[in-house]
């Protein structure tokens, strides 16, 4: 089991670890929808977890909620745990960018997966749970995305599945969670 305080580099070798195993274990899950936010909006202090009904469908899930555009576009995905155990990820609850792990993929290619800029610059993370029927929000910028998609025109569309990163169950098996297709926005509203 993982201590709630890991230090980087302890982090660095379990990510490093991790991203080799990740590709066999993933799969599409969850469901989306989409809604448009224009505003320009300051990052919340603390992230949201929610409590979910008790019925619960043994699984993981991402929901797409909304863009946001701030220097880009970003996107909010809704993590709830519907398993009967806790689950976690490596990161920090200050902020919805606040993680390590960020996965991308589209259909006809491979997955791409990277440690975020957020854990490679020496910022404290730890392992963050959420028990069964929680959920938290985390982000994803369209730059991000873009990059590990190798998708260079900025002036187009880019469309991609969004995976994070979560060890679930008493025994932390470590496993990567995707959203349904999201098509980030090209342009910039104003």
């Amino acid at each position: 089991m993982f201590s709630k305080a890991l230090k980087f580099p302890t982090i660095i070798l379990t990510l490093a670890l991790g991203v080799s195993v990740l590709t066999t274990g993933c799969s599409n899950r969850g469901t989306s929808h989409q809604s448009l936010s224009t505003t320009n909006t300051q990052p919340s202090p603390t992230l949201p977890i929610a409590r979910v009904p008790k019925s619960r469908s043994g699984k993981v899930l991402v929901r797409f909620k909304e863009f946001e555009f701030g220097k880009d576009w970003s996107a909010d995905f809704e993590i709830t745990n519907e398993t009967n155990a806790p689950i976690s990820y490596i990161g920090d609850t200050k902020y919805r960018f606040a993680y390590c792990t960020l996965g991308a993929k589209r259909e006809s290619e491979n997955i791409a997966i990277a440690l975020r800029e957020f854990c490679t610059l020496g910022n404290f993370a730890s392992l963050q749970t959420l028990d069964a029927g929680q959920s938290v929000v985390l982000a994803a910028q369209r730059n991000e995305v873009r990059n590990l998609l190798y998708k260079n025109d900025s002036r187009s569309t880019v469309t991609a599945q969004i995976g994070f990163e979560v060890f679930v169950g008493n025994d932390s098996h470590r496993d990567m969670v995707w959203s349904d297709p999201v098509t980030f926005p090209s342009q910039d509203p104003r």
